[in-house]
């Protein structure tokens, strides 16, 4: 494996990538036409049975992109994501496949996203 260290993260080296192509101010119509044509991507390969890596990477871009152009840290935002998702409890229903959240967990024990800890 190759260390990273001293390495921007991946949604750090996207906010350079907009810092330097100056796209700092959010659009709206701008976010939703350049996510439409990646999804339209996406669904285009996953029914040519042919969904690639670049397909996904792709709509990451675009979302964290849009995050940042709104004042916010991606990577900041997505670590209170992974922490509000993460103390979810419940399982996969087998008849689809999905996780499904335990409709009964005791709300104390469930972390709600505090974006405003996520703004520059």
């Amino acid at each position: 494996m190759t260390c990273l260290c001293n390495q921007p993260t991946a949604l750090e080296g996207v906010v350079e990538w907009n810092v330097n192509r100056n796209l700092t101010t959010f659009n709206p119509s701008t976010s939703m036409t350049l996510l439409h044509r990646e999804y339209e991507e996406l669904l285009r390969h996953l029914l040519e049975g042919q969904p690639t890596v670049d397909d996904f990477c792709d709509i990451i871009v675009v979302c964290a992109g849009a995050i940042y152009q709104q004042g916010y840290n991606p990577e900041l935002a997505m670590m209170e994501t992974v922490k509000e998702i993460s103390s979810r409890q419940g399982s996969i229903d087998p008849t689809t496949g999905k996780w499904e959240k335990d409709r009964s967990q005791d709300p104390s024990t469930l972390y709600t996203a505090n974006y405003d800890l996520a703004k520059y």
